[in-house]
């Protein structure tokens, strides 16, 4: 896999479609295609502030007691138990619901963002269309993939409260002893959350691709790209690489966007549309990194295929042909 080498395409893809000729319907159908994309992938930093460790007057290091507060919860807890298990419930519902709706809309977007790339057509209604039943199998993968680390994570987040409180009603309220015990939570989470990251970074960047492409499933797909990229490792180690270096120059920029724009820059997609050369340009690098592995592996149709102009603003021009009937250069 030549990861390195496929810069030039991918810009050269970029900027002929959205630069020349530049066209704002285009930017905004763009835009939302890859804010759809973002539903399923998130976007943004969050960060987390641990409390103080100094300590104050012998007692905990927080500040305040933990037992207490710990005490005070149950006994509210056992007073209002049916309000609790009430709210708890139809948040439990409302949540999953909301999950599994952008879950579905997240994997729609993903597969529309692959194929606006591979075809260099911004046409919404047709991507629609036509990724349905790439994104339906990557949907399905999508809940499996969600429903183990559930399995897994849910009993570890369930001991870790157990831990908690027994530690606090043992009379360890200090944050440090706190912490060391729970060290073995934080490496099983941190394994766990690392297995997931690079499985979905490998299901997004190179098994949903080929599952578009050559119209297979999640298990096949994997298959005839672990073939294709067999002895590629260090290669996509340093795709990899690559695109986490790239993402922290961007999200930088990002943010001088939306400080600029006074945070206008930021809404949802509106900030898509002005971060579309972006979003194309990492998207078409992934497909050039695929068909660099040889010419069974061809992702990109010829732009030069489909008429210019591009479609009306919008991207609700006439359907193009289905991928599968594109004629490939010989």
């Amino acid at each position: 896999m030549n990861v390195t080498g496929t810069f030039g395409s991918a810009w050269q893809r970029t900027t002929r479609v959205l630069l020349r000729p530049f066209d704002l319907g285009t930017w905004f159908s763009f835009g939302v295609i890859f804010f759809l994309q973002s539903l399923l992938e998130g976007s943004g930093n969050y960060s987390f502030r641990l409390p103080s460790s100094s300590k104050r007057g012998g007692g905990s290091s927080s500040g305040f007691d933990l037992k207490e507060l710990l005490d005070e919860a149950r006994t509210w807890l056992s007073a209002n138990m049916s309000i609790v298990i009430g709210v708890g419930v139809t948040v439990a519902i409302l949540g999953v619901a909301l999950g599994v709706l952008f879950m579905w809309l997240g994997t729609r977007g993903q597969m529309m963002a692959i194929r606006s790339v591979m075809t260099g057509r911004a046409a919404i209604g047709e991507h629609w269309r036509e990724t349905r039943t790439a994104a339906w199998s990557l949907f399905k993968l999508q809940i499996v993939i969600s429903l183990v680390a559930f399995a897994i994570g849910g009993p570890l987040v369930v001991f870790g409260l157990y831990r908690f409180v027994d530690l606090v009603d043992a009379g360890i309220t200090d944050f440090g002893p706190l912490g060391i015990a729970f060290i073995p939570f934080a490496v099983v989470g941190g394994v766990l959350a690392f297995v997931v990251l690079v499985v979905q970074a490998m299901i997004r960047n190179f098994v949903a691709p080929v599952m578009l492409r050559f119209d297979l499933g999640p298990g096949a797909a994997w298959s005839r790209f672990r073939s294709a990229a067999s002895g590629s490792f260090g290669s996509i180690a340093l795709f990899f690489l690559i695109r986490v270096a790239l993402g922290v120059g961007v999200s930088i920029l990002a943010l001088i966007v939306t400080l600029c724009t006074c945070c206008i820059g930021a809404l949802p997609v509106l900030q898509q549309t002005l971060m579309a050369p972006w979003l194309f340009f990492e998207r078409a690098y992934g497909l050039c990194a695929i068909e660099s592995l040889g010419p069974e592996m061809k992702m990109l149709d010829e732009l030069d295929y489909y008429p210019s102009p591009p479609p009306p603003p919008g991207g609700f021009g006439p359907p193009g042909p289905p991928l599968s009937q594109v004629p490939w250069p010989q």
